[in-house]
C-alpha cells in the first residue's frame, strides 16, 4: 500500500510541480517555458498523463510543456528534483485550475479502472493539503534526499 500511495504522490508531483505557496504574477504567465519532472520511467502512466495535459497546456498556454523524466530510487530522484526546485512563480488561480483539472481526470471512471489494473490509487486532493503532505514527506526523508545529487 505504501508503494501505491508514493506512486499517487509522483502522480500528482508530475501534473502539478506548482508551489502552492506561488505569489500572483504581474505579468502575463508563463514567462518562460514550463518543465513537469515525471520521477519514473517513460512510458509508464505518470509520464503518459503529463504528456497529455501537457501537450494540451503548450496549446492554450501558448509555451512549450517539456516533461523530463527522472526515474530512480524508488521515485526519490524526480521527487527531490520538485522539492529542490525554486517556486514556478505560478499564479493561484492556474494552480486551482490545474488541481480541478487533476481532479476532473482522476473522477473518470475509465482512468480509475486503468490506474487500478495496474495495482495504483490515485487520490485527489486541495495544493494546500499536498503542500502540507509535501513538507511532512521532506522532514521524513530529508537525511535522503541530502545524500541525493
Amino acid at each position: 500500500m505504501r508503494r501505491l500511495r508514493i506512486a499517487a504522490v509522483s502522480f500528482a508531483i508530475v501534473t502539478m510541480a506548482v508551489s502552492p505557496r506561488a505569489a500572483l504574477s504581474q505579468t502575463a504567465y508563463p514567462v518562460k517555458n514550463i518543465r513537469v519532472i515525471v520521477p519514473s520511467p517513460t512510458g509508464g502512466p505518470s509520464d503518459i498523463v503529463a504528456r497529455l495535459i501537457g501537450e494540451k497546456y503548450s496549446v492554450s498556454l501558448g509555451r512549450p510543456v517539456v516533461v523530463d523524466n527522472r526515474p530512480g530510487a524508488s521515485q526519490i530522484v524526480g521527487s527531490n528534483m520538485v522539492a529542490k526546485a525554486e517556486p514556478a512563480g505560478t499564479p493561484r488561480a492556474i494552480v486551482l485550475k490545474l488541481n480541478a483539472e487533476i481532479g476532473a481526470a482522476l473522477a473518470n471512471p475509465d482512468l480509475s479502472k486503468r490506474f487500478g489494473d495496474m495495482g495504483l490509487v490515485a487520490k485527489h486532493s486541495t495544493p494546500e493539503a499536498f503542500g502540507k503532505f509535501l513538507q511532512s514527506e521532506m522532514t521524513r526523508w530529508r537525511s535522503v534526499l541530502a545524500k541525493l545529487p
